[in-house]
């Protein structure tokens, strides 16, 4: 089976405690494909990476890391 997107998020959000981290975020990043992280100290750049590499579950939303669910 040939998985299309390496990684998947549809309307994935994480909350911490009372504060939303990360709300509604939807991306697909195709295999080969090459991005870049940008953002200011505390807008969710560490925690989209820990939660594609699993070590953090989404609090809602979808997300699939070759094909395979990460959530």
């Amino acid at each position: 089976m040939m998985v299309e997107f390496a990684i998947e998020m549809n309307d994935v959000g994480k909350r911490i405690s009372h504060r939303w981290v990360l709300a509604h975020l939807n991306l697909s990043i195709q295999r080969g494909e090459s991005i870049a992280l940008f953002g200011k100290n505390g807008s969710g750049k560490s925690t989209l990476l820990k939660m594609i590499a699993t070590l953090v579950t989404p609090t809602t939303g979808a997300l699939q890391v070759l094909g395979y669910d990460a959530g």
